[in-house]
């Protein structure tokens, strides 16, 4: 049998949305035919094909087009097949996880900014053997990646503020400049990430599309969707804004200062303020389309300092003054790490615009709050003159049309929060944005980011480079949602739960 009738008998067991989805693919990659195909790839192709079969029939399967889709189809296949119990023999996603040996060193991070002066202790003369470096030289300064690894487990866990914010800085860097410390990913911090994004999901129910603004918002959205997918949940439309180009931002801000003039609606509009007004006006164009059909749309983003956050509040509280057929949930993933005495708050409150509106205090000490009274109508109308004159200059990203029919939510405003501690990925371009930038022919050129992820506790480290179809956002956000417990477990660091661990049963007795 030739491998055309091979491949069309193996296809004909697939399900049909599997069938219809690989015409797509096969759209898009190509009229490479399958006489081109190595023996090594003619034997992966089939155990790909094979290992199809454990997709559901009513999934909803990504578009092959978007970029993003190979590595979104390889963590649903993976999922869903795990579903079942095991992945087909012979299936791998690419994905290499290795246990670091007790006895590894790395010279090169006594080179990293702050690391002598941040925990010099670390940085010892240690003897090699005099085969190894040129005569003379009997000695080097090395630093122990194990005792690196305990202190920077128990600086992460410290009472002191100042302790973390410095081990986190180590960590981090730079963030228009890679290095490899930014890869380091201290396993509580996963399940704390896992446990706020459970409960933002659980939010999720009954959603016709999800709009962030890059890239923070964007990669909590993509890490609920991860989380979906992991636990067989209904697939969500999801909308990027971008963010403004130079020239969109000089054209706003000169219009804005021409025909609107001092205001005090905003402290500085800057360029989170313009960021805000394109996602207002990409919505608002959207209801503008389908008047007479109800939108229940949900926001994401991530909450530091919170200023941001308050800044989204007025531009959605322009959107809900002026459109009745809109309700709004915005869910916020919380970073707190950066604060004196860290307070884990969790709050879902539905907000009637109608009444009394009142801030969420999110930190007793520094004043932190949600402002809800930025829902107020002379904010809305304040927002509203300023979309009136600058209207024509903001750019509108275009959307997916409003569906025909939906369960409008009862209540028309909630807004979720949910902390993480430590937002992994917060502020580091590898993970945010899935690129990164490298020097070729002289010229700095932006690639897909493909760096390792490198999972600490104590003296244990493992590391995991994603597969040859998923960038190191993806894997990052893999490993969030579960899909690596029991490989980092056989490896020796437990993934452990929160000790007030949610279950998501009752999120999936909603529809989750």
């Amino acid at each position: 049998m030739g491998r055309e009738q091979k491949i069309s008998k193996l296809v004909a067991t697939l399900p049909r949305n599997v069938q219809t989805w690989l015409l797509g693919m096969q759209a898009s990659v190509g009229h490479r035919t399958l006489d081109d195909l190595s023996d090594e790839e003619w034997r992966a192709l089939l155990r790909f094909l094979k290992a199809l079969r454990a997709i559901p029939e009513a999934a909803v399967l990504p578009n092959p087009r978007d970029p993003r889709a190979i590595g979104t189809f390889a963590y649903a296949l993976m999922t869903c097949a795990s579903r079942l119990g095991r992945l087909p023999p012979g299936f791998s996603t690419g994905v290499r996880a290795i246990a670091i040996s007790p006895h590894t060193y790395d010279d090169s991070l006594k080179t990293v900014s702050g690391m002598r002066a941040y925990a010099p202790s670390l940085v010892s003369m240690k003897p090699v053997p005099r085969l190894v470096y040129s005569p003379g030289r009997h000695n080097t300064r090395r630093v122990s990646v194990p005792a690196f690894f305990s202190h920077l487990s128990s600086e992460l866990d410290s009472p002191s503020k100042d302790r973390r914010l410095r081990t986190q800085a180590v960590i981090r860097g730079s963030d228009k400049q890679f290095r490899r410390t930014q890869g380091l990913v201290y396993s509580p911090f996963i399940s704390m990430n896992r446990d706020a994004i459970r409960r933002l999901a659980a939010e999720t129910d009954g959603a016709d599309l999800i709009v962030s603004l890059e890239r923070g918002g964007s990669y909590v959205a993509d890490q609920i969707c991860a989380v979906l997918i992991r636990y067989g949940g209904r697939p969500i439309p999801h909308l990027r804004i971008p963010k403004p180009t130079s020239g969109q931002l000089a054209t706003i801000h000169s219009e804005y200062h021409r025909v609107v003039g001092s205001s005090n609606i905003f402290k500085e509009f800057d360029k989170k303020t313009s960021h805000v007004l394109m996602l207002v006006h990409t919505v608002e164009q959207m209801l503008l389309s389908a008047p007479h059909r109800s939108l229940n749309l949900i926001v994401t983003e991530t909450v530091v300092g919170g200023g941001s956050t308050n800044g989204l509040l007025m531009g959605l509280g322009y959107l809900l003054s002026r459109y009745d057929n809109l309700c709004l949930r915005l869910l916020l993933h919380r970073h707190t790490s950066h604060q004196d005495a860290p307070q884990n708050v969790r709050v879902t409150r539905d907000v009637d615009l109608t009444g009394e509106l009142s801030d969420i205090v999110l930190a007793l000490s520094g004043g932190q709050k949600l402002r809800l009274t930025n829902f107020r109508r002379e904010v809305a109308d304040r927002i509203a003159q300023i979309m009136a004159a600058l209207g024509q200059y903001i750019p509108a990203i275009p959307g997916p049309d409003l569906p025909a029919r939906n369960r409008r939510w009862d209540a028309r405003v909630r807004v979720s929060v949910a902390s993480g501690f430590y937002v992994l990925g917060e502020d580091i371009d590898v993970f945010l944005s899935g690129r990164r930038t490298v020097d070729v022919g002289g010229q700095p050129t932006s690639v897909a980011a493909r760096v390792p992820v490198i999972i600490f506790r104590g003296q244990r480290g493992i590391l995991i480079e994603p597969g040859c179809m998923m960038n190191s956002r993806q894997l990052l956000q893999m490993i969030v949602a579960g899909a690596f417990d029991s490989l980092i477990e056989s490896l020796g660091i437990r993934i452990e739960e929160q000790p007030d661990h949610w279950s998501l049963s009752s999120g999936q007795r909603r529809g989750f």
